[in-house]
This record gives C-alpha cells, structure tokens and sequence, in this order.
C-alpha cells in the first residue's frame, strides 16, 4: 500500500500557505475560478502551475488541468489514468482521469455545482522563462465558450509569476535537496569519468546514482564529449553511443528534482591533463561567475547580476575568440519544475532563487560549462552547492 509519505512533497502548511495568497489574489482581480493548464513538456517542468495548486504533475499525461474555485474543493483533470502516486499526493479529493478530452464538459459540471457559469474564469497557463505564455488549446477554449457563454473569461497566467518567484522557506530546503542531489551526481560524474565508456553508459550511471538517492523522475540531463579544443559542446538529451577518451573533455547540465524542485548544477570535466586555454578559460569563468552571485542581492535587479561579468566576457572573447564565442552567463530563476517564469517584481528579494550558469551556449556553443543554484537571502547570497564554481567549471580525472 503506498501513502504520501512515500513520497517526497511539500508539507500541508505549504499548501494553505499556497491557497490563502491564491485565493486572495483571486479576490483583488474579481476572478471566481482558475482553469490552470500544464503538460509533461521538458522533463515534465510545465506542469509547474498545476502542481503548485494540486501538489500534483502527472509524468505521462500529456496535458493536465486543475480547476481551483475561490471558494469550494477544486478538480485535477488528467489525461491517462489515476495512477497511486495521483491518489497518494494530490491535495484534491476530485480527480478525473482520463478525462482532458471532455475537459468543457469537466469545466461546465464544476461551475454549476459552484454557481459560477456566468461569473468570472482565469485562464493560467504555462509560462517558461522571460514570460514565454503557452496557453490552452483553441479547440478546448472555443469548446468551453460554447457550453457556458455567460461566463467571463480572463487571462491571469501571470499571477503564479512572484507567487512562484518568491519563496517560502519549506521551498527553499526543497531547493537545498536538490542541490543535494546535483552534488551527489558531480560525484558520479567524476568517479565513472573514464576511457571506453560510452556516453549513454555515463549518462545512465549519473541518473541512476541521483534517482537511487530520491530524484524524482524524469532528471533532466544535457550532456556532450569530444577532445578539447575541438567541436565546440552544445550540451545535448540524446545521449550517444560514443566511446569517451582519454584527453576528452564532458560537459554536462543536470537537475534532479526533489519534491519538484530543480536546482540545476552543470560541470565540466576533463579526462586527463587539460589545455593550457581551458585552463585560463576557467579562470575568466570563474570570476564572471563571482561577480554575478555577488549582485544577487535584495534591491538589486536581475539584469545586475545577468550583465555583471560582461566586462570579463568581453576579455575573455578578445584573447580567446572563437573558444568564448559561448561565454553566455544565465541566471535562471531556479524553482518548480524548472525554469521559474520572470517575476514581475523588478528588485530581487529574499528567497528568490537563481541557477547560474558559465560557459552556457545561448546561441552559440560552448567548450566549457559550469555553475549552480544560488539563493538570495537578507545578506550574503547563499550558494547551495558544496562545491565550489572552480571545481564545476574544470575538474580533472586522470
């Protein structure tokens, strides 16, 4: 028999702190009901709004939606069947499965149970980095506009935006867990890093020592290899079955979810002794990294830390060329799912999270690669990997 406890998730204090902002957010815009939308995409991160309100996110159903009433008990809509891991974690005592197909019909039953078929509905969709908005299928709006013209629909997707953004501190040691967990598998890269394994057996050791210490599924893994300096290595989901080299050089992103959250680390390691470019490369890395978490502090903005290092970026291109052609620093909002969607609070406050990443390739590709989650506090930001940036960005293996 499998209960909740057999699964990691946030606290029910979590959740009521969670709907009272929702609900009173609600009121302030005059919205009686939110229709939020999620699918499976991108290692299942754009479930992200469904889960915050359902404390649910379906790996297989490629759509879902949860429909969360500013007064009354709300429904999980999904597309595949009541799985036990649905049962056992979803706040909600109402779940459809297997029923996104008829989600108008879902939708109409609701609100009249509710009262609502002529008040107001906030559509939330799927919001992804610098306010990326996919919303919900035409069809099923068109569908839903047909059954219940009286109802007033509004687009309100951004009112999980700072809500997310952020957090509370139960979120922050779920942050701190998968920090854990991006440590545990910096080890595994470094201990299975030798010649004539294949990338896809690399890969498959790194997923299996974070998901054997509580990753959730699926780990979001990029990963590329190859003689440095060579191709440049654009980190990439479809592990190969190259055979890895001594005088190689592996780049890697991961972010093994814990309760949902992702703080991502990437990591660069060099099997055998590296160039004397990469060497130096490092260093530049390393001190844009610096300057960058630096600014991660309450009244600055995200822009200060994002263009913190350009002055060094720009160095670094002049003396290297075509090698820090792919010195693009991200500072990613760090959350649920993945990728939090841009606040829209301009000052950084406390509890807001960041993965910062060096040498990533935006446009173009990178040869190195190296970084982690880092956390805005009232005083010194807060890093929360145990090692240190110079150590992701070049760590040896001879």
């Amino acid at each position: 028999m499998i209960s909740p406890g057999d699964f990691n998730q946030v606290s029910k204090a979590e959740r009521d702190r969670r709907w009272q902002k929702l609900q009173e957010e609600m009121s302030a815009r005059g919205v009686d009901c939110l229709l939020v939308s999620g699918t499976s995409g991108r290692w299942n991160e754009m479930h992200a709004n469904v889960r915050y309100v359902s404390n649910y996110a379906d790996n297989l159903s490629t759509a879902s939606y949860a429909i969360f009433p500013l007064q009354g008990d709300g429904t999980l809509v999904t597309q595949m069947s009541v799985k036990r891991s649905n049962l056992a974690q979803c706040w909600f005592n109402d779940i459809r499965g297997m029923s996104t197909i008829n989600l108008q019909d879902v939708v109409m039953e609701r609100l009249n149970d509710l009262g609502l078929t002529k008040g107001t509905l906030g559509l939330a969709g799927m919001a992804f980095r610098d306010n990326e908005n996919i919303g919900m299928p035409w069809n099923l709006y068109q569908a839903i506009r047909e059954k219940l013209p009286n109802l007033n629909v509004v687009d309100v997707t951004d009112i999980f935006f700072d809500m997310r953004s952020i957090k509370s501190d139960e979120e922050i040691a779920c942050l701190q867990k998968s920090a854990e967990l991006s440590d545990i598998a910096f080890k595994a890269h470094i201990d299975l890093a030798h010649p004539g394994i294949t990338e896809r057996e690399y890969c498959a050791g790194v997923i299996y020592a974070v998901d054997a210490a509580g990753a959730e599924p699926p780990t979001f893994l990029l990963l590329n290899s190859g003689p440095m300096p060579g191709d440049p290595l654009m980190g990439d989901p479809g592990h190969s079955n190259r055979i890895i080299q001594k005088g190689d050089v592996i780049c890697s992103e991961i972010g093994p979810k814990w309760a949902g959250y992702q703080a991502q680390m990437s990591q660069c390691i060099s099997l055998g002794s590296p160039t004397v470019e990469m060497v130096e490369l490092t260093k530049y890395a390393a001190e844009i990294f610096h300057k960058m978490a630096d600014k991660l502090r309450p009244g600055n903005a995200h822009s200060d830390a994002l263009h913190a290092g350009d002055d060094v970026v720009e160095l670094a291109r002049k003396k290297f060329g075509s090698l820090a052609d792919g010195f693009h620093p991200i500072a990613s909002a760090a959350g649920l799912g993945g990728p939090d969607p841009t606040p829209r609070t301009k000052e950084l406050q406390p509890n807001q999270a960041f993965n910062i990443h060096i040498g990533h390739g935006a446009a173009t590709p990178q040869h190195l690669y190296g970084g982690y989650c880092v956390v805005v506090t009232t005083g010194e930001p807060r890093h929360l990997s145990k090692y240190s940036v110079e150590e992701t960005l070049l760590t040896v293996v001879e």
